[in-house]
């Protein structure tokens, strides 16, 4: 017998599938996106604290010169 058929009473018939239900056409997100978003975010407003205090400490040291 080849693939997907069986052997019953010396015969290859088909082998019998169980019918799964149709999964509903809405998008789905896969499982790790949501988290990779938000670590992103975080990512991204920690840099952006990161170079405003960067900028910051610049502003304030030029002003002690004067």
């Amino acid at each position: 017998c080849g693939p997907g058929t069986v052997l019953k009473d010396g015969v290859c018939v088909l082998e019998s599938t169980s019918q799964s239900t149709p999964q509903s056409s809405s998008v789905t997100i896969p499982k790790g996106m949501g988290s990779e978003l938000v670590i992103g975010t975080i990512a991204a407003f920690g840099v952006a604290a990161a170079i405003g205090i960067i900028l910051a400490l610049i502003s304030r040291a030029d002003t002690r010169k004067n």
